[in-house]
C-alpha cells in the first residue's frame, strides 16, 4: 500500500512540473547551439521546426525597433522601397494623375503672374480595349507610347504632358489662344489617327479631343480640367470640341433639363399618344403606334431627341417598354369601350 501511495506522488509531481514546464521562459526550448562550436545556419526568413512557424516556408521579415516599438510584439515590417520616379507614368513616362494635378496648378500660377492663358487638352483613344483584345497587350503599349511621342512633340520648353487614366492623356500648352489651340489639336489628332505598325499589326488609332483655354483668374485647376473633359465627351473620333461661353450654356441647359426630367418620370408625367396606322391599299385604320412624349412646363412639347436618351439612362430598356406599353394598352381598352357604347349614350 505504501508503494501505491509512492508512486502516486511521484506520477503527480512530474505532472505539475510538466505543466508549469520547469520554470522556463517561453521560446527556451528551442535549438541552442553547442558550447564552443557554430549553429548550423539556415536561409534568412525560412521557419525551423521549433520556432512556431510552419517548416519550409518563407515569411516577411520584419525590423526591431531600437526603442522596442511597433506593437504588441515590438517588432514593425520593413517599408517598402519609395518608386524610384513618383509621379511618373512608368510605360509612357509621361506624368501620371497626381504628377499633373501639380504640375497644371504651377502653370495657372505662372500664368496668373504672367497675364498669359494656358491650353489644356484632354485625349482619348477610342475603344481602345479592342487593340488589347484584338492584337494583344504588346500592341496596345506600343500605341501609347506613340501617342505619348506624339505629345513630347507638341510641348516644348514649358509645355506638359501626362498620362491620367488607361487611354487618357493630358497636355498643357502655355500661351496659345482659342484659334491656336484648335490648331495644335486638330494637328494632334491627325498626326495620331495615322495608321502605324505596332507589334507587327497595321493600327489606326481613333482619337478624340476635348480642350479649353485656361484663363489667369481665380477659377481653381479642377475646374478647368473637368471643364476639358466635358468638351471631350462631346468630340467624336477625330474630332476636337473647345469648350466655350456656347457650350457652358449647353451643358447648364442639359443638366437642368435631366433634373427636371428625373422629377417628372417619379411623378409619373412622362406621357404616351398615339400615331394613327392606316392601310392606304384598303383604305382602313388598322392601329395605333404608342409614342412616349412630355410637355415640359416651361419649354412645352420637347423633341423626343431631347429627352429619351436620359430618359433611357433613368431606368432600363425592360422597365420603360413594360410602363409605356401597359399605359398604352390601357387607353386603347378604354377607347374600344367608349367606341363599342350606342352613338346616343356616348
Amino acid at each position: 500500500m505504501q508503494l501505491l501511495i509512492l508512486l502516486a506522488g511521484v506520477i503527480l509531481s512530474g505532472a505539475i512540473l510538466a505543466m508549469i514546464g520547469l520554470g522556463r521562459s517561453p521560446g527556451s526550448d528551442r535549438r541552442r547551439p553547442r558550447r564552443g562550436g557554430a549553429a548550423k545556419a539556415r536561409p534568412a526568413g525560412t521557419a525551423s521546426a521549433g520556432d512556431g512557424r510552419a517548416p519550409g516556408k518563407r515569411h516577411r521579415r520584419t525590423v526591431q525597433p531600437a526603442g522596442g516599438g511597433g506593437g504588441p510584439s515590438g517588432a514593425v515590417e520593413a517599408a517598402p522601397e519609395p518608386s524610384p520616379h513618383p509621379g511618373t507614368d512608368a510605360l509612357t513616362g509621361l506624368l501620371d494623375r497626381q504628377g499633373v494635378d501639380c504640375a497644371f496648378a504651377g502653370a495657372l500660377e505662372r500664368a496668373r503672374r504672367d497675364g498669359a492663358p494656358v491650353a489644356l487638352l484632354a485625349l482619348e483613344l477610342q475603344d481602345f480595349p479592342r487593340i488589347n483584345a484584338r492584337h494583344g497587350s504588346d500592341a496596345g503599349d506600343a500605341a501609347l507610347r506613340h501617342v505619348a511621342d506624339a505629345l513630347r512633340a507638341l510641348t516644348g520648353p514649358r509645355g506638359v504632358a501626362a498620362r491620367n487614366a488607361a487611354d487618357r492623356f493630358i497636355l498643357m500648352l502655355p500661351g496659345l489662344d482659342q484659334d491656336a489651340l484648335f490648331a495644335a489639336a486638330d494637328a494632334l489628332a491627325r498626326a495620331i489617327a495615322a495608321p502605324r505598325i505596332f507589334a507587327g499589326a497595321e493600327i489606326r488609332l481613333r482619337p478624340r479631343i476635348g480642350a479649353v483655354v485656361a484663363r489667369p483668374g481665380d477659377t481653381p485647376a479642377r475646374i478647368w480640367m473637368r471643364r476639358a473633359h466635358a468638351a471631350l465627351e462631346r468630340s467624336a473620333a477625330g474630332a476636337v470640341t473647345i469648350f466655350d461661353a456656347a457650350l457652358d450654356r449647353q451643358i447648364r441647359a442639359e443638366t437642368e433639363l435631366s433634373t427636371d426630367l428625373s422629377a417628372a418620370f417619379e411623378r409619373g408625367e412622362i406621357g404616351v399618344v398615339f400615331q394613327p396606322m392606316a392601310d392606304l391599299a384598303a383604305g382602313r385604320l388598322h392601329g395605333f403606334e404608342c409614342l412616349v412624349r412630355w410637355h415640359h412646363p416651361e419649354r412645352g412639347w420637347l423633341a423626343p431627341a431631347a429627352f429619351l436618351p436620359r430618359l433611357r439612362e433613368l431606368a432600363s430598356k425592360t422597365t420603360l417598354t413594360g410602363r409605356y406599353c401597359r399605359r398604352g394598352w390601357r387607353r386603347a381598352a378604354d377607347s374600344r369601350r367608349v367606341l363599342a357604347r350606342p352613338a346616343a349614350s356616348r
